[in-house]
């Protein structure tokens, strides 16, 4: 007969509806009854993976039993779950918002006793609160001479953002048994308004250009507008990805740049969409031809240039972090006098000018990057819409050809 299961051990078996399960031991009680943890799957992989996951929670730190266990206790065992799970960028998010937003309002609550209102207080705390440190910010910056903060101005990104993060450790909190259902689902996210997006005229990008042709990252710009890269994408971009062949030059998109611990790390994209090759004309080959000559020109004069391979490094040969390239675009939108648009937008004006000369959307959903056609069409109905039909005389069709 087979002994009791240890500790920390699991089994998977299908059950006489058709579901599978799988049943983790997580300890005893008092009078030696093990305790148990139950998951349940369509298919044996979800169970296994559940399981994986339960099981990895469980040596992290020793399950909690549901009727003691707080909004806290969930937050780290759901935290340390999502590990593997996730990119360390957006791991490192989701601990901030715990640490900053959810435990400080909720963690002490009581699992199984968290109600939606107090979620939505907290909702509302979030937004109260980044309202108050835009306030003071901007008040302090304006001392300063410079500019308000315009990210985020009335909290609801960061809010939504907070209840996304809360709602899927809860949904884990149902999928490990620990609760019946999910209160967050009875919250209502933010209502948030679609960031208008704007446009330069043609003047003022030949202005922008023009200004920036100086600088030793012009090409970074140039290729901005001329292929609609994202900027970690062109951060990270190396020689070798580039061709510059005569009539078949183009950029191979492999890498993008992801900050972790304040740091510029490069990894692979989100989606096998954004892998890509885009095709350049011969304008921006030109332009990243003397590119590379201005840089290896400069290697020249760099005693300790770290050799990273970078199209575009900084003036050791390193990563450019993203806040330095932000800081050098605005100078340079200044100086130009050009309307203030994100850098991001320069991508959505490629995307126009691509619209304008009569691509397709699919062929301009797979230039950019998007994960589907229907993502592309529905960010840019409105360029699609602008454009002309053309008319067709049946009468001219049916003419006799002389």
């Amino acid at each position: 007969m087979a002994g009791k299961r240890s500790n920390g051990e699991g089994s998977i078996f299908k059950r006489a509806d058709g579901r599978w399960a799988a049943k983790l031991t997580i300890g005893v009680d008092p009078l030696g009854k093990q305790k148990t943890r139950t998951v349940y799957g369509k298919t044996q992989t979800d169970v296994r993976e559940k399981l994986r996951k339960l099981q990895r929670a469980h040596e992290d730190q020793a399950l909690t039993p549901p009727n003691k266990m707080t909004v806290d206790d969930l937050m780290t065992q759901w935290l340390a779950s999502k590990v593997s799970d996730v990119a360390a960028r957006s791991h490192e998010l989701y601990a901030y918002e715990i640490k900053h937003y959810i435990s400080p309002i909720l963690g002490r609550v009581p699992l199984q006793s968290l109600a939606p209102l107090q979620i939505e207080q907290m909702k509302q705390g979030v937004i109260q609160k980044i309202k108050d440190n835009h306030v003071e910010a901007s008040r302090k910056r304006l001392e300063e001479g410079k500019p308000p903060l315009k990210r985020d101005p009335d909290g609801m990104r960061t809010a939504t953002g907070v209840r996304r993060t809360l709602w899927s450790a809860l949904e884990q909190a149902v999928a490990w048994q620990l609760i019946p259902k999910n209160p967050c689902s009875a919250v209502k996210p933010p209502k948030l308004e679609e960031r208008e997006i704007k446009m330069w005229e043609p003047d003022e990008m030949a202005r922008f250009l023009e200004t920036a042709q100086t600088h030793r990252l012009y090409a970074l710009f140039y290729l901005a507008l001329s292929t609609g890269l994202r900027q970690g994408e062109l951060l990270a971009l190396k020689w070798t990805d580039i061709l510059l062949e005569e009539g078949r030059s183009g950029v191979h998109v492999r890498l993008n740049v992801s900050r972790v611990s304040n740091k510029g790390v490069l990894k692979a994209p989100k989606t096998k969409k954004a892998r890509r090759f885009v095709a350049i004309a011969e304008d921006s080959r030109l332009v990243l031809l003397a590119h590379r000559e201005r840089q290896e020109a400069e290697v020249e004069t760099v005693p300790d240039w770290v050799d990273q391979n970078l199209v575009f490094p900084n003036v050791g040969g390193e990563l450019i972090l993203r806040e330095n390239l932000n800081r050098i675009w605005r100078n340079l939108r200044s100086a130009a006098a050009v309307s203030e648009i994100a850098f991001h937008d320069m991508r959505h004006i490629h995307a126009s000018m691509c619209v304008r000369a009569g691509m397709d959307i699919r062929m301009l959903s797979d230039r950019m990057g998007h994960t589907t056609v229907g993502f592309t069409l529905q960010r840019y109905t409105h360029l699609f819409a602008e454009q002309k039909q053309a008319s067709i005389s049946l009468s001219d069709l049916m003419k006799k050809k002389a």
